[in-house]
């Protein structure tokens, strides 16, 4: 077998071509050594331009390896969870779903999602709120028992504020003993945020059916749905707008009143 080399500048691409059977496996068995000494390259441009087609089909491989790579880690939003377990048993809780941006420039969308979930009446009469602020009727507050009810700030209305009353530990027979009020300073009250959120599902007020959501009141319609403006109209229909009525509905207005029926002494006025 014969190398005809042609000048100096075949000497670069033939080590330039050695390279490349080292560095990608792949290039080397498309061109096997017999054809890369075959004595067919007559000129240094025949083997230059070989290796120029070779060096492109390179880089697109390549380019097609990263894209291929960059697809199942960047650029988009990896699947929904399942969702979570329901924050209450009763009385509307909140169930969510999460999910990952594998995109290091960020993506378009929620990360997280919400759902309002068991929203059968609870078996026995209670407020959710109540409940959580009684659970802090035997932590001792400055070194005093309370007993805790809620107090409603309309300011932070996802904070857990409650409304103190003394309490001393009334002990009972051996094996009970519970905290009550303290008839003696009843009227003493102290009023102290005891936790910086309510938990998932508690109402934002009382009579309503928005919600507390990650520390957050988030509006919930009247059908059920977070974030819906839904109302039920004086019809009774959810979203409806009052058009649906069975019955004529009848709506007081103030009138003129009338003058008084003396002039002193006591009268009526319609």
């Amino acid at each position: 077998m014969q190398i005809k080399i042609m000048d100096t500048k075949i000497h670069f691409w033939v080590i330039l071509l050695m390279t490349i059977f080292i560095e990608n496996a792949s290039v080397a068995k498309r061109l096997n050594a017999s054809q890369a000494f075959d004595d067919t390259w007559n000129t240094a441009s025949d083997l230059e331009n070989e290796l120029e087609c070779m060096l492109q089909q390179k880089r697109a491989k390549s380019s097609s390896s990263s894209s291929s790579s960059s697809g199942s880690k960047d650029g988009q939003w990896s699947g929904w969870s399942e969702w979570s377990t329901c924050s209450r048993t009763c009385d509307g809780g909140i169930m969510q779903q999460i999910r990952r941006c594998y995109n290091t420039n960020g993506c378009k969308g929620e990360t997280i999602r919400y759902r309002i979930c068991n929203m059968q009446p609870c078996p026995e009469l209670q407020d959710f709120r109540a409940h959580q602020c009684a659970a802090y009727n035997d932590v001792p507050y400055d070194g005093t028992l309370y007993t805790w009810t809620p107090h409603y700030d309309y300011v932070e209305p996802c904070a857990l504020t409650c409304r103190g009353r003394p309490a001393h530990l009334h002990l009972g027979d051996s094996a009970s003993s519970e905290v009550v009020e303290d008839p003696e300073h009843y009227d003493d009250h102290v009023i102290v945020q005891l936790a910086a959120s309510v938990q998932d599902g508690t109402r934002c007020r009382t009579g309503s059916l928005d919600m507390c959501i990650q520390g957050k009141c988030q509006r919930v319609g009247c059908d059920l749905k977070i974030g819906s403006t839904k109302k039920i109209d004086s019809c009774g229909v959810c979203g409806g707008d009052s058009s649906s009525c069975s019955q004529p509905l009848y709506y007081w207005e103030t009138a003129p009143t009338t003058q008084c029926s003396v002039t002193c002494g006591g009268g009526l006025k319609n």
